[in-house]
């Protein structure tokens, strides 16, 4: 199934480039969007199985598979609607479309592979397309913005490839396939130092996948300049391609000597991103800049969660930040479409103007400060748990604070974007029926979370399984 899915994708992207009509264009994202789906339904029957030698889904890599899926195909939607309605160009809208299609892709092998070379390659191809869809807009910003992403993503690509290099250092055998369940069972015999070494370089270079400490200003500035689907892609894709980067050299680190050191790492990593998101937002009144900041905060939690081993916590963070997080990309397109601007500033009364919208923008947003039922509450409180189980106050109390400062300074700015007077004429909203997405993920996350389908619960349950101790 996966090799048909990639020789799918290729001609899908090929024929999106070559047959421009609109109607075409249409066809072929939908049959790439049934392809997405199914993958992830065979996937899903195959759990655990290895298919076409270097990939595999395990519990973990089925979830954000899952995640990644569904905002893939609502984000080809909305990015769909978003080039008829501005009236593109027919050669920027076919490239738009073949470069969408090939990032959702390669961010689909990413998430699959077994395999750290295959897993490097996939990541590095996300560098090529997602700078083509950055570049959307084609004004300086746009360019600028792309050029930055495309340097500094394969800057950080190598250096963690420096990571992989020096974890065939730290094995004893030479000719060792770099497998990821292999290099697990016999991590324990690795070189400790070399595997310190090895983690650094990896957990650098992929950070500028994920959108955390330290590479992370280029995914904000991808994100703001990009239009929202394409965002909604960057946040709810591909940062689940860069924690499974992470995660896949955790798994082979977890039953190492290196194993304490590595959890130290990565805890204070993540009380780093935290700490810095907070810091930007309470200074950012770009919209789009405040939900990629917002998204880093996340991927700092997940990083925490990482840290104290409370598995089932960071996959369903993450999986529940991806659908929360896609559908508050996609209001904030439709914002900007309805006031013509990014600062919240100039964006007021949203409610009066267009109530489905501001309400979808109001949930999204109750939902990614993680306040009940949504999911990313119950996942928070997960990782706090773990938190005092572990005896780690000090984390616990600074977490808590921060995410307290957090959910002030995007309550003054999102709500003062919903309820605020306007000084001058309200201008015309959009139809309703751009909102369905928006309402339909914030349904999905209070259901998953609250009343759970038992297939799914045993996928989460399975998570805490996939680490060698």
């Amino acid at each position: 199934m996966i090799e048909r899915y990639f020789v799918g994708a290729v001609a899908t992207a090929g024929l999106l480039f070559v047959l421009r009509s609109r109607w075409a264009t249409a066809a072929l994202m939908t049959v790439f969007a049934a392809l997405q789906c199914m993958l992830v339904v065979y996937e899903y029957v195959h759990l655990n199985e290895t298919t076409g030698v270097y990939f595999k889904a395990d519990a973990g890599g089925w979830m954000l598979l899952a995640a990644t899926g569904v905002v893939s195909v609502l984000s080809m939607f909305h990015g769909y609607h978003y080039n008829v309605s501005r009236n593109e160009p027919a050669h920027v809208v076919a490239l738009h479309n073949m470069a969408m299609v090939m990032f959702v892709a390669m961010t689909t092998g990413a998430i699959l592979a077994r395999h750290l070379g295959v897993l490097w390659a996939f990541l590095e191809a996300t560098t090529v397309f997602g700078s083509v869809l950055i570049y959307h807009k084609r004004d300086p910003a746009a360019l600028e913005a792309a050029w930055k992403y495309s340097f500094i993503c394969s800057v950080g690509v190598a250096i963690a490839f420096l990571g992989v290099l020096c974890l065939t250092a730290a094995i004893p055998e030479r000719h060792a396939e770099l497998f990821v369940d292999e290099l697990a069972r016999n991590a324990s015999r690795f070189d400790p130092l070399w595997l310190k070494i090895a983690f650094v370089f990896a957990f650098t270079g992929f950070s500028v996948k994920m959108g955390v400490v330290p590479l992370f200003n280029v995914d904000i500035d991808a994100k703001d300049v990009a239009p929202s689907p394409v965002g909604a892609l960057l946040s709810g894709g591909l940062m689940n391609a860069g924690f499974i980067a992470v995660f896949r050299f955790y798994q082979i680190f977890a039953a190492s000597p290196a194993a304490a050191w590595m959890n130290a790492v990565l805890l204070f990593t993540g009380t780093a991103t935290i700490f810095l998101a907070m810091v930007f937002l309470l200074k950012v009144r770009n919209l789009k800049r405040i939900f990629a900041y917002s998204s880093m905060e996340h991927g700092g939690i997940a990083l925490v969660a990482l840290a104290v081993g409370a598995l089932p916590a960071a996959f369903l963070h993450l999986f529940f930040h991806s659908l929360v997080k896609a559908g508050l990309f996609f209001q904030a397109g439709q914002v900007g479409r309805i006031f013509h601007a990014k600062d919240v500033g100039a964006m007021r009364g949203y409610m009066r103007v267009f109530p489905a919208g501001a309400t979808a923008l109001l949930l999204a947003w109750a939902m990614a400060l993680g306040m009940p039922p949504g999911g990313l509450f119950f996942s928070e409180l997960m990782t706090f748990k773990a938190l005092i189980a572990g005896e780690r106050y000090f984390t616990f109390v600074l977490m808590t604070g921060m995410l307290t400062v957090v959910l002030f300074a995007m309550g003054r700015n999102v709500l003062g974007v919903i309820d605020s007077p306007s000084s001058g004429p309200l201008p015309a909203p959009l139809k309703n029926i751009e909102t369905v997405s928006q309402y339909a993920l914030m349904a999905a996350v209070v259901v998953l979370a609250v009343a759970p389908p038992e297939e799914f619960s045993r996928v989460v349950a399975q998570t805490a399984q996939l680490v060698l101790k």
